[in-house]
């Protein structure tokens, strides 16, 4: 429950530009994973005729270690690999956003909005803190979790991509490295590249034997431990770190979002 709950409509009008646009069902895996790859994109809206679903980095890392032909995948249909989605209606009001994000344990959801659907992330609600329209009582400490133990760089890429889709985490932190981590997106951005497609046509059953040590790892911001989670919020750059590390735990987007939104502890302002 949000305290002074709105619609989401009041929050994020329909012509938001920080709101994801969809693509076509009939497009190949390989742009979406390229779109995946980017760090503005979280998800793709497909649309499907009538229906419309979506996709992310889970669903297309989940894909990428079942199938048995590399290359057919990547130059079928994104359609094949997205999760059907129930809008949520505009006149909803926030709350409803969260709720659907605790039950299907996915960070996004597409809201119904007229004339066109899009989709609102946590990452979304997350810069309601920033724009000061969200506050929590809570501290970090109140919401880190502890990180798995490090990888090593020379483990194997499909090793890190089966680690994240079984942990469902989106995150690893490397051994050496203490303060960085690979991403789910680092593993797409090298899996859905040129070369990938390249190599995928002669070799269509397995992955390269490339290990994250070919990845760029991605920083982490150091905040105190006792730092109210709005004001960790503020300082949280996404563009300039991936996560916030504290004495307690790692912190994530979802963390200063749903966490609070768990124990009630979240009001929009």
């Amino acid at each position: 429950m949000i305290r002074n709950d709105r619609p989401i409509r009041e929050i994020w009008p329909q012509d938001s530009p920080d709101l994801s646009q969809e693509i076509r069902d009939d497009t190949p895996p390989v742009v979406g994973g390229i779109l995946l790859g980017e760090r503005t994109v979280d998800a793709l809206s497909i649309k499907d005729g009538t229906a419309r679903g979506l996709t992310g980095g889970y669903d297309v890392l989940a894909k990428v270690l079942q199938t048995s032909d590399l290359h057919r995948f990547f130059v079928g249909r994104i359609a094949n690999v997205q999760r059907i989605a129930r809008p949520i209606p505009e006149e909803a009001l926030v709350g409803a956003l969260l709720d659907r994000y605790e039950s299907t344990t996915f960070g996004h959801a597409l809201v119904k909005f007229r004339p066109n659907p899009r989709i609102v992330s946590v990452v979304d609600v997350l810069r309601l803190y920033q724009h000061g329209r969200l506050d929590s009582g809570l501290r970090l400490q109140d919401v880190a979790t502890r990180p798995l133990p490090a990888v090593p760089r020379s483990m194997p890429l499909e090793e890190a991509a089966r680690i994240m889709v079984e942990k469902r985490v989106r995150r690893l932190f490397v051994e050496g490295e203490p303060r960085s981590v690979i991403t789910d997106r680092s593993l797409i951005r090298v899996l859905f590249s040129p070369e990938m497609l390249e190599w995928a046509g002669e070799h269509p059953g397995r992955l390269p034997p490339l290990t994250i040590g070919a990845l760029e790892p991605r920083p982490v911001l150091e905040l105190d431990v006792a730092m109210r989670v709005p004001a960790a919020a503020v300082q949280f750059d996404l563009n300039a770190a991936e996560a916030i590390f504290c004495s307690a735990g790692v912190v994530t987007p979802w963390d200063l979002v749903m966490k609070p939104f768990a124990r009630g502890d979240l009001s929009l302002v």
